[in-house]
């Protein structure tokens, strides 16, 4: 007796340890709904709503805190111009196309020819460039003024030992600046209908 009672409380053997306590035995509860203690669900009854809100719910009525439908809204197209005004070409000109006139400026005369407005690329450059042989000049068909440049460059330059050839290039940068600076009806009106030939 006294050495069952030496081995239970150094809980080495044969009992639990100190201050254990045992699980109570399992009670049975009251079996699930449907199974055996309660009558079967009547099988012709429509099954509950899901979205319906129980009794005392929790939805809103339809429509509650919203605007009644357009309310807030602009009406459509307002605030937009009429297609086809206020944005301009939508579209690259074909090479046979005049540049179309601002508002309240005449339009291109007839008789230009059509592809004058893709010089002014090509006579700006080389104004800026070569401005000193007065090639631009050639370009937009000014030959005299062209010939000018070319011979006030070349033999000017020979007797003012160059300065006549840096004074024609420095006309030249100005020139073809001017030229790129301008739009394209400002272009073909000024160099293709005024024949403006000098700046």
């Amino acid at each position: 007796m006294d050495d069952e009672n030496t081995v239970n409380e150094s809980g080495d053997a044969g009992g639990p340890p100190p201050g254990w306590a045992p699980v109570p035995p399992h009670t049975p509860g009251p079996p699930p709904a449907g199974t055996g203690g309660d009558p079967p669900p009547d099988a012709g009854s429509p099954p509950p709503d899901a979205g319906s809100p129980s009794p005392g719910g929790g939805y809103p009525p339809p429509g509650a805190g919203y605007p009644p439908p357009g309310a807030g809204y602009p009406p459509p197209g307002a605030g937009y111009p009429p297609p086809g005004q206020g944005y301009g070409p939508q579209y690259a000109l074909p090479w046979w196309a005049q540049p179309p006139a601002p508002p309240g400026y005449p339009p291109i005369p007839a008789g230009v020819d059509p592809g004058f407005k893709d010089k002014k690329l090509a006579a700006g450059l080389c104004g800026i460039l070569i401005g000193t042989l007065g090639i631009h000049k050639f370009i937009l068909g000014y030959k005299n003024e062209g010939l000018t440049m070319l011979l006030v460059s070349v033999l000017g330059g020979i007797v003012t030992f160059g300065i006549a050839t840096l004074v024609i290039q420095i006309i030249g940068i100005i020139e073809g600046i001017m030229y790129l600076t301008k739009s394209d009806y400002e272009f073909v009106m000024t160099y293709g209908v005024n024949h403006k030939g000098w700046f």
